[in-house]
Parts: C-alpha cells; structure tokens; sequence
C-alpha cells in the first residue's frame, strides 16, 4: 500500500513537470504586429477571414483566429483609439472602470471580472460571459453562453483588444490562451503610455525585496509539507526532502523561461538557496520525527 501511494504522488510530480516543459518547450507563437504591439498568438490557431464590425462600433477587426475544433475557439484582435490621458494608479476601482468599458464593447456581455491591470506594462487582463458567439451562426437555435477572456494592450497610437472566445465547456482553453497572449506578446517601449505613479527605482526595488521574501516562505512551506507528504507515503526523509526541492525548483525554473522576468528569477534563486539550507535540518527534522507519521511503520 505504502509504494503504491509514494508511487502516484511521484506520478502526480512527473505528470506536471512533463506537462509545464512541454508548454515551455513548444512551438514558437505565430507574431503578428498590430500598430505598436506585437501580439503572441498561440500557434495552434490559424488565421480566418476577418469580418467587419457592425455599423456604429468603434475600431476595426484586424485578426480573427481559430482552432478548428467543434465548438471552435476562437481570438479576436480589434484595434481601436488610443487612451487619450495617461494611465491611474493600480487600483481596483481603476482596474473595474477599464474592465468594464471594454466588455461593455460586446453586446450581451455580462459577470464582469478583472484579473489583473499593470498600468507600467500597458496591459489590462478581464473575463466576461455573453449570451451569444461573437459571430452569430445560426439565428434559429438559442444563443449559447460563451466565455470571453480580453486582454488590453493599452499604447500611446491605439488601443489594441485582443478577445478569446469560447463556449463555457471550453472556458479553461480560452484562459489559457489569453494568458500566453498576454505574457509574451510586447509593446515597443516607445509607444508605453506614461502612468500616474511610474515604476521608479525604489519601486522596483520594494517589489523585488517582496519577490525574495515571499520565494523564501513559499520555499520553507512547500519544503515542509511536501516532504512530510511524502514521508507520510513511505520516502526515506533525505528522498523525500530531495524530490519536494527539485519539484519546486524545476517548476519555478519554468515559470522563469516562460516570463523572463526579473521577479520570477528572484523568486527561483530564493528557492534554490532556501531548499539547499533547508536540506540538513529538514532531513534532521523528519527523521527524528518519522515514527508519528502514518507511513513509517511501513516504511523499509
């Protein structure tokens, strides 16, 4: 019993570790320049032709993208005017208003959500749902509900929305690839807007200190559950405690190649220097400690 539950937590381990490299390690996007921005669109969508936008809407449809699948997923890209002050201060209520204004674009849309606005990258993330596709196939069956992730590319020339629509059973592959689109795709530094509290040194100085300290907890909180997880299933604790530290770094490494950004290359070094000293008195710790787990008296 003991070496088949070690054996499907280490499976668990393999299993995301097989999936995060192959993400990493994929196909290149297809890059697709619109004004200043260069979109990152995933590679398993294909270009389709663009319709018009209906009469009285604001920008012009650019790109339109699919997967070919059934019911299809697919991206719209539609370039409208530019902000015309610089961006507010990261704030809810700054987020809700940018969130808001652009889903209101869409008819029917509705449960609005803002998940993430950076106004020093020009970037604004949202979800909505809305009572019809974006293109209406078939007038006579009723409208589906769709899920629709926006991502903003907010420049000092246009305003470039990009939509990823799909039906709500295909909710997680739409997330997915307005996430890829936003944490790759980039906006020449030129055309950034400018923001009402810019990113000054000492900013980026208090984000990095908060990057290293919270790389640090997560390291000593992940170090200690999952290696007490896994002297629970049966590991010896110097095995355990070496496979929770490659876990953890392996992952963060990835998050680094996928991002490549400066944070997340703080937070891998805090990982691997908080593992390696955690090494010897977390081994120690567990040792002295593995009669009260569950799987030690099972344990060879």
């Amino acid at each position: 019993m003991t070496v088949r539950r070690c054996g499907w937590l280490l499976e668990l381990m393999l299993v995301a570790l097989t999936l995060g490299t192959r993400g990493s390690a994929g196909e290149q996007p297809q890059r697709v320049q619109v004004a200043e921005v260069e979109l990152a669109i995933p590679s398993g969508l294909r270009e389709v032709a663009a319709p018009s936008l209906p009469a009285g809407s604001q920008g012009q449809l650019m790109h339109l993208f699919t997967d070919g699948k059934v019911p299809p997923l697919q991206v719209f890209v539609q370039l409208g005017p530019p902000q015309a002050d610089p961006l507010p201060a990261r704030s809810e209520s700054a987020a809700a208003q940018f969130a808001g204004g652009f889903a209101s674009a869409v008819p029917g849309a509705f449960d609005v959500q803002t998940l993430r606005y950076e106004p020093e990258a020009g970037t604004v993330r949202a979800r909505f749902k809305v009572l019809r596709p974006l293109l209406v196939s078939s007038p006579s069956e009723p409208p589906p509900i769709f899920s629709v992730e926006s991502v903003v590319f907010l420049t000092k020339t246009a305003t470039v929305l990009v939509l990823a629509s799909a039906p709500l059973g295909r909710a997680a592959a739409a997330d997915a690839t307005a996430g890829a689109i936003l944490a790759q795709s980039r906006i020449a530094s030129e055309a950034r807007l400018a923001s009402a509290h810019p990113d000054t040194p000492s900013a980026r100085l208090g984000r990095h200190i908060a990057a290293g300290l919270g790389g640090i907890v997560g390291a000593v909180i992940w170090g200690f559950a999952a290696s007490w997880a896994l002297v629970w299933a049966g590991l010896s604790s110097r095995t355990a405690v070496t496979v929770s530290g490659i876990f953890l770094v392996l992952l963060s490494g990835i998050a680094v190649f996928q991002t490549g950004s400066l944070d997340a290359l703080i937070v891998l070094g805090c990982y691997v220097l908080a593992s390696a000293l955690l090494y010897v008195p977390l081994t120690r710790w567990l040792g002295s400690r593995r009669g009260s787990a569950p799987g030690a008296s099972r344990a060879h």
